[in-house]
């Protein structure tokens, strides 16, 4: 199994992590070696068989074959290969070409899975590909009861929705959805500490704050308030830090322009700052904001581009039973129940 192999490297990073808090100098090296070796030989391995594979990541290193899962966690949570290594951006592409109903599919495309889903969701938030988050976010939405359970598996696509023995609520789609949901709002990724990573055009009204309460990571508890405005949004961090981050990456919505950023009451433009790998703090991009750790309150100022309404729950709901009753007449077609 793949994946198998991602989860001893990223347990072995944090025995790493343990020792070196421990002072262990000793068993932290030798972590190190092991890691160090076991890493070496994965990356031959992959290599060896993606070269047979056209590129894509499989379920098992030894022969191809299999039904995906494991072989999607590369990124995430396992952090082991880069969020746009060529593998990854392969795997992504196929599995996202086996989805039906804006989900995963497994079993040879038989039917489709829920929660598996969130395992290309949370590569693509990583790789900055906000749009893509939202239509995952939503479709999974679409498919949960009207408390917003989800199930696993055993639907067929395009069909009559019956979960059949896989009833809701499903424990490990409720987990990995509040993951989700986390995750756009507030992650860690190596040593810097990630906010608003995808957020909704629906979420942004003038006056109206989104944000988080003593949320638990690994650098101690954080909250924040994002604010929208007339001008853009102000952003205040409330952080108790056991360790700090190096920085504190914000993303900028993908429906927005930044145009500058301000702090401590001075004003800093991309031109000014731009490039994050400006020497000082803040260093602006063009999809996101590096701060400070230390860092208290921020105004983004910011236009937008357009107001894409159409990335929202009840759009997906409209979209997905027009689609469903569009099948259905060519279903009542084929079978001469219904005339052209």
């Amino acid at each position: 199994m793949t994946d198998h192999n991602f989860w001893a490297l990223l347990g072995l990073r944090q025995a790493i992590a343990l020792a070196k808090r421990l002072n262990e100098t000793e068993a932290a090296k030798q972590f190190q070696q092991e890691y160090d070796d076991f890493y070496a030989a994965l990356m031959k391995r992959l290599e060896e068989i993606t070269a047979m594979s056209g590129g894509y990541i499989p379920p098992g290193l030894d022969r191809l074959g299999g039904y995906d899962w494991g072989n999607l966690l590369g990124v995430w949570p396992t952090e082991v290969l880069s969020p746009w290594d060529a593998k990854v951006s392969a795997t992504q592409s196929r599995a996202r070409q086996a989805f039906r109903e804006g989900l995963m599919t497994y079993a040879n495309q038989r039917y489709i899975h829920n929660y598996l889903t969130t395992n290309l969701t949370e590569t693509s938030l990583i790789r900055g590909e906000q749009k893509t988050v939202l239509q995952d976010l939503y479709a999974l939405l679409v498919h949960t009861t009207s408390t917003h359970a989800g199930f696993e598996t055993s639907v067929l696509p395009w069909a009559t929705r019956d979960v059949r023995g896989n009833l809701t609520p499903h424990g490990w789609f409720a987990a990995r959805y509040r993951v989700l949901l986390r995750d756009m709002l507030v992650r860690e990724q190596g040593h810097d500490l990630h906010l608003l990573s995808t957020i909704s055009p629906r979420w942004l009204r003038t006056g109206i704050p989104i944000g988080v309460d003593n949320a638990p990571t690994r650098f101690g508890t954080l909250g924040f308030q994002l604010t929208p405005d007339a001008t853009g949004a102000a952003l205040n961090i409330n952080a108790e830090f056991s360790h700090a981050p190096q920085a504190i990456v914000v993303h900028i919505p993908y429906f927005v322009i930044l145009r500058s950023v301000t702090l401590d009451g001075r004003t800093f433009t991309l031109k000014e700052n731009g490039g994050l790998t400006h020497p000082s703090f803040p260093r602006i991009g063009t999809d996101r904001v590096i701060l400070a750790p230390n860092t208290h309150s921020v105004h983004l100022n910011w236009r937008y581009r357009s107001r894409p309404d159409e990335l929202s729950y009840e759009f997906f709901v409209e979209k997905f039973k027009q689609e469903f009753a569009r099948k259905y007449r060519v279903y009542l077609r084929e079978r001469g129940v219904m005339e052209e």
